[in-house]
Formats: C-alpha cells, sequence, structure tokens
C-alpha cells in the first residue's frame, strides 16, 4: 500500500527562503538533546555556546542528522540498540494516487475490512 499510494517517509520539514533568501532550515519531527540533571537540554546547549562551545544544535537531533546524511530507520530497528532513541518520522502521500489505491482495495476479493473503536 506504501508503494501503491506514493507514500513518502520524512524525517522534519524544509523550509527554504522562509527567513532570507538563500536561507534554509529543517524542522525536525524529534527533540534535541536530551534532559540533563532535569534541565532541558536547550538550555545546557545555551550554556555551551555561550562558554564557547560551536556545535550548531543541530547534530543533537536525530533526525537532522540522519536527514543530513540520507540515512532512515523505522523505530522497530532502533529496539536492538539501546543507546539510541526512536527516530520519529511522517509519513506523505499523494492525494491521487491513495484515493486510487483504496479504490483497488475496496473492490478486491481478497480485502478484509475491519472496523475499530
Amino acid at each position: 500500500m506504501v508503494a501503491a499510494c506514493q507514500t513518502t517517509f520524512k524525517l522534519g520539514i524544509q523550509f527554504t527562503n522562509w527567513g532570507r533568501q538563500g536561507d534554509s532550515y529543517l524542522h525536525p519531527f524529534g527533540n534535541y538533546g536530551y534532559a540533563i540533571d532535569g534541565v532541558a537540554f536547550h538550555h545546557v546547549w545555551h550554556r555551551l555556546k555561550a562558554g564557547g562551545d560551536r556545535c550548531p544544535i543541530q547534530v543533537f537531533n536525530l533526525e537532522t542528522l540522519a536527514a543530513h546524511f540520507g540515512k532512515f530507520a523505522r523505530q522497530e530497528e532502533y529496539q536492538r540498540v539501546q543507546d539510541l532513541p526512536p527516530m520519529n518520522y511522517g509519513r506523505s502521500r499523494c492525494s491521487i494516487a491513495t484515493a486510487t489505491a483504496m479504490s483497488i482495495a475496496a473492490t478486491c476479493p481478497t480485502t478484509r475490512r475491519t472496523i475499530s473503536s
């Protein structure tokens, strides 16, 4: 169904020319870093930055790094590695292809219909 609906997986939303012409920003679907001793990570990062650390906050986000390197893994694949957070992602699909695939599936004699509450 994923192929029939022309579904793609995405790790965030890319904004181009959002602030200024030529600017680009990826809004990831995951968090930046982890809370440390109850302090939200962005506070820790701001303190490090003020102290001279030059690492951009994007390197502390799994989805941003995965998108940058063209990598992707579903959450089930991460269950084997305990020190990695789950990878958050969204799905995007073509409405026309989805309608066509759903129409074909609805008329298929092997399609089972389920109702969930």
